[in-house]
């Protein structure tokens, strides 16, 4: 499967290529010929070969990020180093994880900030950068009050 993505890197602009493969005997047709898109198989689900080895997620926050983008790309495991796009994520689904850490990190993460490190590893270490922003705002009560909520 490397070699059909490295074909494709060669002749298609990066976000065109691919994120997942699913091989056919034979494309499903309609009844006058066409591709019967609706009959097509859905994803396998699996990490695809994207070069990069497997990672697992070491701190609570990648693990969180790495959750939500399995949820979000319907894959079933992800890595700390793996490229969203090159997971078969795109602009729409990255709306959908930043509304997602948004729910749970209650903060904002801009879509650039997303751009600029678009993997798990990177994602994390935005969301900490934000919060660590959201604490240093905070007056000296505001941060002791927060302090004796969360024991």
């Amino acid at each position: 499967m490397g070699a059909i993505r490295e074909f494709l890197e060669t002749r298609l602009p990066r976000h065109m290529v691919p994120g997942t493969y699913t091989f056919l005997d034979a494309l499903p047709l309609t009844p006058n010929g066409k591709v019967n898109r609706r009959a097509l198989p859905p994803p396998a689900g699996t990490r695809p070969d994207g070069g990069e080895s497997f990672e697992a997620p070491h701190t609570a926050t990648e693990e969180a990020v790495a959750c939500i983008w399995r949820d979000v790309l319907a894959l079933k495991q992800i890595g700390v180093r793996d490229n969203f796009f090159d997971l078969g994520g795109h602009s729409l689904l990255m709306t959908q994880v930043i509304a997602r850490i948004r729910g749970a990190f209650q903060i904002e993460l801009p879509m650039r900030r997303f751009f600029e490190g678009p993997t798990v590893g990177g994602q994390a270490t935005v969301i900490e950068e934000l919060l660590i922003e959201e604490v240093d705002r905070l007056s000296e009560q505001e941060a002791q009050q927060l302090v004796r909520s969360n024991p």
